[in-house]
């Protein structure tokens, strides 16, 4: 190396290193050892150079001669200002004044609006132009604010500013500092007009505006989300806008600038009505970014406004849960072609998680009063409760479980008392997470040895299905209600029940109500519906044919199933898999391959199945051949052809014989036939041919839903030809009124078709004749059922409100004389001429066109007459009913004539009855007339309706001749108020006149609807036999209470109500209000005994009205309990169920009767104590044998609370004799019960309000007694924990180490060691460990996510370093 390179180091240079011994080393002094890539570096860019341009003109002039100048006048001025500032400080901070300072001076400090020299900008009016230049100003952080805010505009002003704001992206502090200013502004002007003391108010009043417009501007920014969602660009700039508006609002939030309480409420409701699920995202932010100000941490929640508003938030997004993880759909369906499932799965799940991170924060971090609910859906939130927590698995594995079950225990514990929901209800019974849909047979919902008797009724279901109407909203309903198994099989029965044969659109409600539940995400209808029809179906094979018909209509079964196949919800197919698999078809001695050979025959088979079909009918050719030979496919086709020959040529008597799977294809043929065009051209549709169809498919062929098909087309197609066959059809609507929304598809679209062909075809072309044919009742019906729908649609309801108004204009036209004498002179009738004169004479015209209306069938002239008589009823209506008195006193005419008025709307039931009286008018309410279409019929079921007593009272006076027609209108409106009350009345009039017997009649009642062939027990005639009814001077039960109680075995959900009327008459009678006889107890006990504790018995005392006879029954249930103490809990607990729900029904009415409380008797009182006695001295294992014991005993204990604490403690201190042994036993029991929680809670509600009584007293004049109470009454119950989760968990024992001592050497099982191992590294030149060797827990963070580049590569680089983790310590 040459000599010039070696480099000596400088003089006066210090060393980097101390130490002598190693080489001293300088800093930037030894030679640059570079590398290639230093090189490359070099040459492109070092080499090159690099540099700034100059920032003054010439460079090489100095400026020292410029900065000589200057600075000695610039340093002149800066001592003059520093002086300024001295003497500032010295005489205005730092002096202390003599006296107190002037704030209303120039020279204040500041105020509490502003600092020092600050005053408010005055309020100026600008152009839109200038305002809007004002704006941008503002905006923009290059002017200074001080100049652009010295004056503001008018109109900016609350809503207005902040919709400003966010449009223009004002910078928050700016945005924040002009809403002060603006508030401040509004408070001086209104504290202007105010005096001094309202300036608070004014305040308070002023901040709650302000918060009302920013919690508006929020809303209508979360739902202006919807209307961007096929543009980018405004969906870009919305998020942007509520971007900066939650900051907006959250600066302030915090600055206290809106009122908090008002905007949590706004909040809270908010979310509860969003039910877009495209906007609950957003709000669920939201409500994440004020979660803190909604649900304080740390606080006892004492104020009684946020508790509510924890409770309605906390209820709110369980039903949100409830809504999301139900739901199929995230995504607005009408914006897409395709619905996208993975982003629909994506979007629930994030959804979901969200909400169950809400609830579960509320559940850990808030009291037990955020989840007591008193609402009615409560079973629902429950499930969603379980699902949430995630506490089934816990529950199931460990009884005690963990503290979040038991925590969750004591929630579902409060709010099941909320409700006084028995533990031994259905609803309890299972477990919380199960939908019973795991069940695959029907043993757990029928009771065994019982004909289709179930364990659980839902009594609301069946009211619901009775009083169904054609606008009820099923889609909600069925989401709150419908969510077990067994409630679908309850509907199954209800529509196939002989009793309900009047529910015409039973099959079809039911499959629609079906098809809205499989429709809900996770719904137990989803999977398995058909398995559970089809094994109902195998249950109904092996019920005896006397039992099966009792039950259940097979004609109706029928019907329902092929309505099932229709909507797709069963298949033959599979039916005829499951008849062979079973081995049902090869046992020689069942007969249940009759009953599925029958059923198979009326079901509707496709050609495809043929050889299947023919297969099963051949398997039974040895048991019955005439199944094969009368009903094979080929048969069933022959059928078919001949149907169709019978149709066409009118013979409709041979068509009730056929199959019903022959009726329905036949009216599929037919229906094609008549929508198929003539020669290219569609038949137009007149009166006659909808009265011809109405009797083909709806009477004749009983396929009413192929009829609305029809009604449909003709509709649509606009083919009626006049106003007389849109009158028929609209009256057929509303006759079959529950049909409407079930077999029309969109209901709304044929109210509009049906209007837009009224006015805009038959009106016009209609001859003059049907002029005076009105649709009022069609509008109205339409009006009443559909509310909802016209609020959606306001159109619609106008165009209906203009309708009722031309037509009541042309009846006001049409009564006036004038209007008669043109339309007279207008008519070229010479029929219609001669009945009229010049003048005009009521009798001349009256009598002559009544007497055509009832000579004449069809056609023009009869409508002539009609109009001439509805004429006459516009023109006065008290005169034409005078008229029609007289023809109608005369009796001339014939019960079909006067169907025929009736039809024609020329004469009413009502002025039947008047007329002729009720006898009468019920006789004429025999007679079937269709000829005019359904007109008789429906005014016949109107006056029915509206006239139910009237005519049960006509039926009653006259049994003998209307003993079908009373059985039969009992029956039809079973679930109404006045059919329950009027047959006990029917009782008691029996009993009385003694000429039948009750039993017989209720007998009779239960079979309506059975064929008589089929009826069971007696069967009741027009000859009405005599019964004679002896009663005993014992008391005993009478013969006739005797035969009835023969009855109640038939107890189901179905015919209750009679049941309850036939409990009420022998409860209620004269002789047992006076004194509550040893027979009424007896009839009590042996009724429930009778049908053989069924849950429905339970039901019974239901329409007791008395409340002594309330109370007397009450007592016999609780006597005849409490006697009888087995030393364990039977295995069947139907009694028990029976008991105790009874218990509970009466007393919540008793409640409403005596104002909460209920005596107790004596005897009951004293079995009681005796029964509390026993527990006592049990243990804790002896207790769980009788656990559901224990639970009615605390539950008559808590029906009667209210009483024992006024008579027991103040009056005549029963619970203080005897040392307070009763009150001691009661503690005892408290702390003994560790198996159930909820019977502890239970006899801690009980407890709990003794204490309250006792100690909390209120001061008055019962203070000193309250005083003297609380000495006697025993330390255990003063003792009594509060209602905390540790009050009610099992102690934990501590471990005893003195037994757990061992003496010498054991060895330590590792295995069982839950501590974390600790690593070291160890230096291996060393052999000694250098330190803690630590981890990353990359698996640990709070925002690791799966799927990225990041992993956890701690043995990665322990290999690059050739290390490795090891157990063993290598020294």
């Amino acid at each position: 190396m040459p000599s010039k390179y070696l480099l000596n180091p400088p003089e006066d240079l210090h060393s980097l290193t101390a130490d002598h011994r190693n080489k001293s080393i300088y800093p930037d002094f030894d030679p640059w050892r570079h590398t290639p890539i230093e090189d490359k570096v070099f040459l492109n860019f070092v080499s090159k150079g690099y540099y700034n341009t100059a920032k003054v003109n010439f460079e090489s002039i100095s400026s020292r001669s410029s900065l000589q100048e200057s600075l000695p006048a610039v340093s002149g001025l800066l001592a003059d200002q520093l002086s300024k500032i001295v003497k500032i400080r010295e005489e205005q901070v730092n002096r202390v004044p003599g006296k107190a300072r002037n704030l209303n001076g120039t020279n204040n400090l500041g105020t509490k609006l502003s600092g020092p020299g600050f005053a408010l900008p005055k309020r100026v009016t600008l152009t839109d132009h200038k305002r809007e230049l004002w704006l941008q100003e503002i905006s923009s952080t290059n002017r200074p604010l001080a100049e652009t805010v010295k004056t503001i505009p008018h109109g900016l002003k609350r809503r207005h500013l902040l919709e400003q704001c966010y449009q223009k992206q004002v910078p928050i502090a700016r945005a924040v500092w002009l809403i002060k200013c603006c508030f401040t502004l509004e408070w001086k002007i209104s504290a202007g007009k105010q005096s001094s003391q309202l300036h608070d108010e004014m305040c308070v009043k002023l901040l709650q505006e302000w918060s009302e417009a920013m919690a508006h501007i929020l809303e209508r920014l979360v739902f202006e989300m919807t209307q961007y969602y096929n543009e980018p660009s405004k969906l870009k700039k919305w998020r942007k806008r509520i971007a900066y508006f939650l900051k907006l609002l959250g600066s302030c939030y915090s600055l206290e600038l809106i009122d908090r309480a008002a905007f949590h409420h706004w909040l809270v409701d908010f979310v509860a009505r969003v039910e877009n699920f495209e906007c609950l995202p957003m709000t669920l932010h939201i409500l994440s970014v004020f979660w803190s100000g909604i649900f304080p941490e740390g606080q006892s929640n004492s104020d009684p406004q946020q508790q509510f508003l924890i409770n309605k938030m906390t209820e709110t997004l369980i039903y949100k849960y409830y809504m999301v993880s139900r739901s199929k759909s995230m995504i607005n369906d009408e914006q897409y072609l395709i619905n996208d499932i993975k982003k629909n799965d994506k979007l629930a799940t994030a959804m979901s998680h969200t909400l169950k991170s809400f609830i579960t924060e509320i559940f850990h971090k808030q009291s037990l009063e955020a989840f007591v609910f008193t609402g009615s859906n409560w079973e629902i939130y429950k499930k969603c409760l379980y699902e949430v927590l995630g506490t089934d698995k816990t529950m199931k594995e460990s009884p005690n479980g963990s503290k979040t079950s038991k925590k969750l225990e004591l929630i579902v514990y409060r709010n099941d008392s909320l409700q006084f929901n028995t533990i031994l209800n259905a609803g309890e019974e299972r477990d919380p997470d199960q939908t019973d849909t795991h069940s695959t047979d029907l043993e757990s919902i029928f009771k065994p040895n019982e004909i289709l008797k179930l364990r659980h009724i839902d009594y609301s279901l069946t009211k619901l299905l009775d009083e169904n109407s054609s606008g009820d909203h099923w889609v909600s309903c069925v989401a709150q209600k419908v969510n077990r198994i067994d409630q679908v099989i309850q509907m199954i029965l209800w529509a196939i029940n002989p009793s309900r044969y009047h529910h015409y659109e039973a099959p079809h409600l039911v499959a629609k109500i079906f098809l809205i539940q499989i429709n809900f995400k996770n719904a137990p209808l989803e999977y398995g519906l058909e398995d559970k029809i089809w094994s109902l179906i195998f249950l109904f094979a092996r019920l005896k044919g006397e039992d099966l018909k009792s039950v259940v209509s097979l004609p109706r079964v029928h019907q329902l199933l092929n309505v099932f196949i229709g909507y797709g919800i069963i298949k033959v197919p599979t039916y005829i898999r499951k008849l062979i698999s079973s081995g049902v078809l090869y046992l020689a001695h069942s007969e249940d391959k009759f009953f599925h050979c029958e059923l198979l025959i009326n079901l509707k088979i496709s050609p495809v199945m043929k050889s299947q079909y023919n297969m099963v009918l051949r398997n039974v050719i040895d048991a019955n051949h005439s199944f094969y030979e009368r009903f094979n496919y080929d048969r069933l086709t022959e059928l078919l052809e001949s149907s169709k020959i019978s149709l066409l040529s009118g013979r409709f008597d041979s068509m009730k014989a056929v199959p019903y799977s022959v009726r329905l294809m036949t009216s599929e043929w037919y229906l094609n036939l008549i929508c198929s065009p003539n020669d290219g051209v569609l038949t137009p549709v007149t009166k006659k041919d909808v009265v011809e169809k109405l009797n083909v498919f709806c009477i004749k062929l009983d396929v009413c839903h192929q009829f609305y098909k029809w009604i449909e087309f003709i509709i649509y197609h606009q083919l009626l030809k006049d106003l007389e066959s849109l009158e028929c059809l609209t009256d057929i609507l509303i006759y079959y009124e529950k049909f409407f929304c079930l077999l029309i598809n969109d209901h709304v679209l044929l109210m509009k078709t049906i209007l837009h062909l009224y006015f805009d075809k038959l009106v016009p072309e209609s001859p003059q004749s049907q002029k005076l044919i009105l649709l009022g009742d069609f509008w109205t019906f339409f009006l009443v059922r559909f509310p909802q729908v016209l609020e959606i649609d306001p159109d619609l309801q106008a165009k209906l409100i203009e309708a009722k108004e031309f037509e009541k204009a042309k009846i006001e036209s049409a009564a006036k004389i004038s209007a008669w004498m043109s339309s007279k002179s207008e008519d070229h009738s010479d029929e219609c001429l001669k009945y009229v004169t010049d003048e005009f004479n009521f009798p001349s015209i009256f009598q002559p066109n009544l007497k055509a209306i009832l000579a004449t069938e069809t056609g023009e002239d009869l409508q002539l007459r009609r109009t001439n008589l509805r004429t006459l009823m516009a023109m006065n209506l008290n005169e034409y009913n005078k008229f029609m008195s007289i023809y109608l006193k005369r009796k001339v005419a014939t019960n079909e004539e006067l169907a025929k008025l009736i039809s024609l709307k020329v004469l009413s039931l009502n002025s039947v009855g008047k007329v002729l009286g009720n006898r009468f008018l019920v006789k004429l309410l025999r007679t079937s007339f269709w000829e005019h279409g359904v007109g008789f019929e429906l005014q016949k079921k109107k006056f029915k309706k509206h006239n139910l007593l009237l005519v049960l009272k006509t039926y009653c006076d006259d049994l003998h001749e209307h003993y079908e027609e009373l059985l039969e209108g009992l029956a039809e409106y079973c679930s109404s108020r006045i059919a329950e009350e009027f047959l006990v009345k029917v009782f008691a009039r029996i009993e009385r006149e003694g000429k039948s017997s009750i039993y017989s009649f209720a007998n009779d009642l239960l079979n309506v609807g059975v064929r008589s062939s089929d009826a069971v027990g007696y069967h009741g005639n027009s000859n009405l036999k005599s019964i004679e009814i002896n009663s005993t001077d014992n008391g005993d039960l009478t013969e006739d209470e005797a035969e009835v109680l023969d009855l109640f075995p038939r107890l189901d959900f179905s015919n209750i109500w009679m049941f309850q009327a036939l409990t009420c008459h022998y409860l209620e009678d004269g002789s047992c209000q006076e004194q509550y006889s040893q027979g009424s107890s007896k009839f009590i006990l042996e009724s429930i005994e009778m049908t053989n504790y069924d849950i429905a018995a339970s039901k019974l005392f239901d329409k007791l009205r008395d409340a002594d006879i309330l109370q007397k029954t009450l007592q016999v249930l609780e006597v005849k309990f409490l006697n009888n103490g087995p030393a364990e809990d039977p295995k069947d607990l139907s009694q028990y169920y029976v008991t105790v729900e009874s218990i509970v029904s009466i007393s919540r009415r008793l409640n409403k009767a005596l104002k909460g409380i209920l005596p107790i008797s004596d005897e009951a009182f004293t079995l009681l104590k005796i029964c509390c006695q026993e527990f006592a001295t049990k243990t804790s294992e002896q207790l769980k044998l009788l656990e559901f014991r224990l639970d009615i005993v605390l539950k008559i204990l808590i029906v009667h609370q209210k009483y024992i604490l006024k008579e027991g403690l103040q009056k005549k201190q029963l619970l203080l004799n005897d040392g307070c042994l009763f009150l001691k036993n009661l503690c005892i029991l408290f702390y003994k019960i560790d198996f159930s929680l909820k019977l502890k809670l239970l006899l801690y509600d009980l407890l709990s309000s003794l204490k309250a009584f006792v100690v909390y007293s209120s001061p008055g004049k019962d203070r000193q007694y309250n005083d003297r109470l609380s000495s006697q009454v025993p330390q255990e119950l003063l003792d009594l924990p509060p209602f905390q989760i540790s009050s009610f968990l099992p102690e934990e024992k501590p471990e005893d180490s003195r037994g757990t001592v061992q003496l010498g050497i054991v060895e330590c099982d590792t295995t069982k060691s839950s501590t974390k191992p600790y690593y070291f590294i160890f230096n291996r030149k060393n052999g000694t460990f250098d330190c803690k060797f630590l981890l990353r827990p990359y698996h640990s963070l709070g925002n690791f996510q799966e799927g990225e580049s990041e992993f956890n590569n701690t043995p990665l680089n322990l290999c690059l370093f050739n290390t490795v983790l090891d157990r063993r310590n290598p020294t």
